[in-house]
């Protein structure tokens, strides 16, 4: 038994520079489609079985992968809804500031 301090720590950095309401619309489109994209990648694993989406080294346990990249992108699409959220306010409330 050794003793120690051990930590996870996840770090997101986004820059995002944008100059003109025009760039802000169009940041604002990607982030939709980047979130319909996710929406569909989990739509495919909702309507798929196990032996069309897991790959050959996950045969043993595909329903562990599976469960993982569910988890992965739920939390991909949320991050993303935070930053469309922020992009949101930039627009209506005229702040750049929010990030």
């Amino acid at each position: 038994m050794s003793s120690g301090t051990g930590f996870t720590a996840d770090i997101f950095i986004r820059d995002v520079h944008i100059k003109s309401d025009i760039d802000l619309s169009a940041t604002i489109e990607e982030q939709e489609r980047t979130i319909a994209d996710i929406q569909q990648r989990i739509a495919m694993y909702a309507s798929s079985t196990p032996k069309d989406v897991v790959p050959d080294g996950w045969n043993d346990a595909p329903v562990d992968y599976v469960v993982k990249e569910i988890k992965n992108l739920v939390e991909w699409m949320l991050d993303e809804h935070t930053v469309l959220v922020n992009l949101w306010h930039m627009k209506h409330n005229k702040r750049r500031c929010l990030y």
